[in-house]
């Protein structure tokens, strides 16, 4: 199924490497900071400045012919990382509050609502951890991941 430019979210790699099923791509991650006009007077930015830009790499299968040196655009499907932020950031999220609620009605029947209620937080904390990773795992597929949906011309200068 072709997929939509606009569901897509873009970003701009590097080819590294030609694979016989793909391309090894470098994609570097840096902070939003840098595209403020206020970067020079903002705290953000000066904390994002204190951390290096991270160096992605990772091999993308592709029909489309490409080079090392190329700059290709990456597309992720939108509902995709949608869905996969909100297993990794919700669900650990809603099993502590289910765990504090579970640990306070039981804590309630004995009076001791409030170190139960912790304590069930903390394992609903750690469940929902356990239960996002199992379930992201089998949700990565190959719908998960990036392609190349097009190629500058050119090569980096860099």
């Amino acid at each position: 199924m072709k997929q939509d430019q606009s569901e897509l979210l873009i970003e701009t790699a590097k080819v590294v490497e030609v694979t016989e099923h793909g391309a090894v791509v470098e994609c570097i991650s840096r902070s939003a900071c840098s595209a403020c006009s206020k970067a020079e007077d903002c705290g953000n930015s000066s904390l994002a400045k204190a951390f290096p830009s991270r160096v992605h790499r990772f091999e993308v299968a592709t029909p489309l012919k490409v080079a090392p040196g190329e700059q290709v655009e990456l597309g992720l499907p939108a509902k995709q990382l949608v869905r996969h932020a909100l297993l990794v950031y919700l669900l650990p999220l809603v099993c502590l509050v289910l765990g504090s609620a579970c640990g306070a009605l039981l804590g309630a029947t004995n009076g001791s609502s409030e170190g139960l209620s912790i304590a069930g937080a903390g394992i609903g904390l750690a469940l929902g951890f356990v239960l996002s990773r199992r379930l992201s795992r089998q949700q990565s597929g190959n719908h998960a991941k990036p392609s190349i949906v097009g190629v500058h011309q050119g090569r980096d200068k860099a």
